[in-house]
C-alpha cells in the first residue's frame, strides 16, 4: 500500500538486493483468470544467528528456505483485482527453535467509470515473525544458545486501504484521498513484562495527493496524511503523526530517472512522558541506465518508525545505498550493492551504525529457471551490546512455468 508512508514504515534499499534476471514466466490461462505460479529454493550458510557480539553466543547455522507463490490477475480494461499469495518455510540444520513458516496475502481492486473517477481497494494480511536478537520484542539473544526453550516473537498483521482519485491520468490535475487501518498482534510470548503483549498495536492513516502532470516527463504531487497509533496495553506509546511533503518524478533524459520526495513529519505523544518530535522526511531515488544492459541507482531516505523493542519510543532512521547491476548476457546478470545506516532510538541513548554489502550473480539457464549465487556482509556498531558482525552465503534456484 504505497501511500502508506508512515503507517507501514520499511527500509527502502530491501529492493536493492532482491531483483533477478526477468523470467518471462508463463501465465496459465483459467476463465477470466491469469495464473502465475513460481517456486524459489533457498540454501545459505548464516555465520552468526543470533546476531551477537559475544563469542559464547555465536552460532553458525545451515538455512533451507521453500518459497512457493502465486498470483491470480483479472483485467478488462476497465475493472480488474489481483490476489498475491506467497509461504516461506524455513529450516535450520542445528537450531529447531528457529524454524519458522510465514505466509501472506495481498488482494488488490480497482475500477475506474466516466473516465475521471477510480476506486481503488488494497488488503493484505501476513503471520511473520521477529528474528531471535536484539531488535526482537522479547526473543533476545539467549543465554543459553544449547536450552532454548522460548518461541519466536511471531505476530499476525492486518491491513487495508481504500482510494478515491478524481480525475485521469493523463488530466494536467487530479486529487486522490485515501484511508486505511493496519493492525498488529503477537502470537506468542504474550506477556506484558518482557513479552509482546506491550507491543500490540493498532493504526489508523488518512491522506490526500494533489497530482499535477507538468509534462510527460515532469509529475509534482502534494501530500498530506495524517496517522494515529494506539497501542492496545501501554497507552504511554500512543501518538498521531502527520507527514507533509512534495514528491517530484523526472525523467531529464531518456536514461535517468528521478523520485524525489521530501517534506516535514512530526509525532504528538499522548503522554507526556514522551518527547515530540517534529524533523525533516526524505526518500530519493535516481536510476541511471548507463546502457541498456548496465545501471546504477542510488537511494537517500529519512524517516521514522515504531520500535519493535523497548528500547526508545520510535525509530528515526537514515540511509544511503548504492548498487550496480549488470548483464553480461542475455542470461547472465550481476548485481553488486552497499547499504549504509543509522537508527536512533527516541528517548533512549542507543545508537545504531548499519553497513550492508551485498554480490548476487544470476544465471538463467533455462527460460523458467533461474540459478544464483549471493553473498552478503552486515556491520552493526551500537552504542550498546547490540552490535555484530555477520556474513551470509547462500545460493537459489528460481522456478517459474
Amino acid at each position: 500500500m504505497k501511500n502508506k508512508i508512515i503507517i507501514v514504515a520499511f527500509s527502502i534499499f530491501s529492493i536493492l538486493s532482491t531483483s533477478v534476471i526477468a523470467q518471462n514466466a508463463r501465465r496459465v490461462p483459467v476463465g477470466p483468470f491469469d495464473v502465475t505460479p513460481s517456486l524459489r529454493l533457498d540454501y545459505v550458510n548464516d555465520d552468526n544467528l543470533y546476531q551477537s557480539e559475544a563469542s559464547e553466543s555465536i552460532v553458525s547455522t545451515d538455512i533451507t528456505t521453500i518459497t512457493p507463490a502465486v498470483d491470480i490477475v483479472f483485467d478488462n480494461g476497465v475493472s480488474g483485482f489481483s490476489i498475491e499469495y506467497q509461504l516461506e518455510d524455513a529450516t535450520f540444520s542445528n537450531r529447531s527453535s528457529e524454524d519458522y513458516t510465514d505466509q501472506r496475502v495481498d488482494l488488490a481492486a480497482g475500477t475506474q467509470f466516466a473516465g475521471i473517477h477510480r476506486i481503488e481497494v488494497n488488503a493484505g494480511y501476513t503471520e511473520s515473525h521477529d528474528r531471535r536478537g536484539s531488535d526482537s520484542a522479547s526473543a533476545g539473544i539467549p543465554d543459553d544458545i544449547d536450552n532454548i526453550s522460548q518461541d519466536l516473537d511471531e505476530f499476525e498483521d492486518t491491513e487495508y486501504e481504500l482510494a478515491y482519485t478524481l480525475g485521469s491520468e493523463e488530466a494536467p490535475v487530479s486529487v486522490k484521498v485515501y484511508g486505511g487501518e493496519f493492525e498488529r498482534e503477537y502470537t506468542t510470548n504474550r506477556t506484558l513484562m518482557g513479552g509482546t503483549l506491550a507491543f500490540d498495536r493498532e493504526e489508523a492513516s488518512a491522506g490526500i495527493d494533489v497530482i499535477w502532470n507538468v509534462s510527460e516527463d515532469l509529475h509534482l504531487t502534494l501530500l498530506y496524511i495524517d496517522t494515529d497509533i494506539e497501542y492496545i496495553r501501554d497507552p504511554d506509546r500512543d501518538s498521531s503523526e502527520q507527514l507533509y511533503a512534495i514528491n517530484i518524478e523526472w525523467e531529464p533524459t531518456d536514461a535517468i530517472e528521478t523520485n524525489v520526495r521530501v517534506g516535514q513529519v512530526e509525532k504528538q505523544f499522548e503522554s507526556p512522558m514522551s518527547s515530540d518530535f517534529s524533523g525533516g522526511y526524505w526518500d530519493v531515488s535516481v536510476d541511471w541506465s548507463i546502457y541498456s544492459y548496465s545501471s546504477i541507482s542510488v537511494e537517500a531516505s529519512r524517516f521514522i518508525d515504531e520500535s519493535s523493542t523497548s528500547d526508545g519510543a520510535f525509530t528515526i532512521r537514515r540511509e544511503l545505498g548504492i548498487a550496480w547491476a549488470h548483464n553480461w548476457t542475455d542470461v547472465l546478470q550481476t548485481e553488486l550493492s552497499y547499504i549504509d545506516g543509522t537508527i536512533d532510538y527516541s528517548g533512549d541513548p542507543r545508537r545504531d551504525t548499519n553497513e550492508n554489502t551485498r554480490f548476487n550473480i544470476s544465471y538463467q539457464f533455462r527460460r523458467w529457471a533461474t540459478v544464483g549465487f549471493s553473498a552478503q556482509q552486515f556491520v552493526r556498531g551500537s552504542t550498546t551490546t547490540a552490535e555484530y558482525d555477520q556474513n551470509v552465503y547462500g545460493i537459489n534456484l528460481f522456478l517459474t512455468l
